[in-house]
């Protein structure tokens, strides 16, 4: 299940360790505050882009700094799963790299 089709690519990719993952909901979390401080971006459009990264943190194990990374968002993009699910994933990727960069 860790595999997008990008096989030994994503390996290359640092895995969150047990602090990351412990850590992860509150970055979620942070993220979604972040973008409700947008005008242009509505609750909803919050709500489904930190499941769709729960979703990918879920699938791939990467660390938040990894998600982040241009590597990894490149990987995502073409991705069977965000192209089936309308770039939904490289989307919410789009946003946490400019909350990453931020935070």
């Amino acid at each position: 299940q860790v595999s997008n089709g990008s096989g030994t690519d994503m390996e290359g990719i640092p895995d969150a360790t047990p602090e990351e993952e412990m850590e992860f909901p509150d970055i979620l979390a942070s993220f979604h505050q972040w973008m409700l401080k947008d005008p242009t971006k509505k609750e909803g459009t919050a709500k489904s882009y930190v499941r769709q990264l729960a979703m990918l943190f879920d699938d791939d194990g990467k660390s938040a700094t990894s998600m982040a990374s241009d590597p990894y968002y490149e990987l995502t993009k073409v991705s069977p799963k965000n192209k089936s699910g309308n770039n939904q994933r490289s989307a919410a990727l789009g946003r946490f790299k400019a909350f990453w960069s931020d935070w």
